[in-house]
C-alpha cells in the first residue's frame, strides 16, 4: 500500500457529487481502478470511478436533451487521455438525476449515473471495453496521476481525480491493475501534452503526435520519449530540432509525416516542413 500526494483510475464506475456553480465542479475520489488483463486472461479493460461531493448541491445540465462527454485521463510510465461522447438517446432521468447506459458486442458496455443521493451529490461510471477502444492503461509510475472528467450538455463539469494534489492510497499498482482510493476534492487533473508517435511502415517510418501513448501504441506505434518530436524527412521520433520533409497537413489540429508521402498524401494537404506538436506543418 502506497499513499500518494494523489492518484487515479480505469473500468469506469464515478460515482460524483453536483454542484451548484456553471464551472468546473471538483469531487472527491473514493477510489478509481484501471485494469488490464494479460494476453489470454479473461476479461476486458476497465475503468472504474467513484466519487461524491460536498452535500446541498444540484446536478447542472441535462444530459436526456442534449448528452455529454467523459473525458479519462491516466499520466505515468503510461500515459492514456481518451474523450467518449455519451449521446442523448441513452440518457435516462432517474430519481434525483440521470443514468446513461449503452452497449455492443463490438464496443463493450458503459454505464454513467448521476445522482444527488441523501443530499450529496454522487456520479457512477463503469466503462468495460476491447483494446481497440478503450486506449488506457494502468500508469505504472510511484507519482502517477489519474481522473474523469464529465461534461454534461449545456452545464457543469463534474471532476474526480486521483494523485498529485488530489492524493489518495495506492492500494495495487501493476501492469495488469491500478487501484487508488481515498482523494480530496481538487481541481481537475490536467491534460498530457502531446507525444510524438512512430508508425513502423514498409519501407519507410511516419510520425504523429498523440496526447495518449497507449492510443499510440495500441495498433502498433511507437512512442516517442518525452522531448522527442517527429521529424518530417525521416517519420521518425528525434531529439529537437526535427527535420523539415513530407507533411500532410489535415486541419483541425491533425497533421503526418514521413518519407512515404513525398509526392501525395491520402488526407489533407501536402506540405513541406515539420509536423509540429499543435498539428500544423510548420515550412
Amino acid at each position: 500500500m502506497r499513499v500518494l500526494g494523489r492518484t487515479g483510475i480505469v473500468t469506469i464506475v464515478v460515482l460524483l457529487a453536483t454542484w451548484a456553480v456553471a464551472a468546473d465542479q471538483q469531487i472527491a475520489g473514493q477510489r478509481m481502478t484501471v485494469l488490464d488483463p494479460p494476453p489470454g486472461a479473461t476479461g476486458r479493460r476497465s475503468v472504474v470511478v467513484r466519487g461524491r461531493g460536498p452535500d446541498g448541491v444540484t446536478i447542472v445540465g441535462d444530459p436526456v436533451a442534449g448528452g455529454a462527454t467523459l473525458r479519462i485521463i491516466v499520466k505515468g510510465q503510461q500515459v492514456s487521455d481518451q474523450t467518449y461522447s455519451l449521446p442523448p438517446a441513452f440518457w435516462t432521468t432517474v430519481a434525483d438525476g440521470y443514468r446513461f447506459k449503452g452497449s455492443g458486442s463490438s464496443h463493450g458496455h458503459k454505464k454513467v449515473a448521476i445522482r444527488t443521493l441523501a443530499g450529496a451529490p454522487r456520479l457512477m461510471v463503469a466503462f468495460r471495453k476491447p483494446s481497440d477502444v478503450l486506449h488506457v492503461r494502468p500508469p505504472q509510475a510511484p507519482d502517477a496521476e489519474g481522473g474523469i472528467i464529465l461534461t454534461l450538455a449545456g452545464g457543469d463539469s463534474y471532476c474526480v481525480s486521483f494523485g498529485g494534489a488530489a492524493g489518495g492510497t495506492v492500494m495495487s499498482d501493476t501492469a495488469a491493475r491500478w487501484l487508488v482510493v481515498g482523494s480530496q476534492a481538487t481541481g481537475c487533473v490536467t491534460p498530457p501534452p502531446p507525444r510524438c508517435c512512430m508508425h513502423p511502415g514498409i519501407p519507410t517510418n511516419t510520425c504523429d503526435w498523440n496526447a495518449s501513448t497507449v492510443a499510440c501504441e495500441d495498433p502498433g506505434g511507437v512512442a516517442g520519449a518525452v522531448g522527442t518530436v517527429c521529424d518530417s524527412a525521416t517519420g521518425n521520433c528525434v531529439q529537437p530540432p526535427g527535420s523539415a520533409g513530407p507533411c500532410c497537413d489535415v486541419g483541425g489540429g491533425s497533421c503526418f509525416a514521413g518519407p512515404s508521402y513525398q509526392f501525395s498524401c491520402p488526407v489533407g494537404t501536402l506540405v513541406t516542413g515539420v509536423c509540429e506538436p499543435s498539428g500544423s506543418c510548420t515550412p
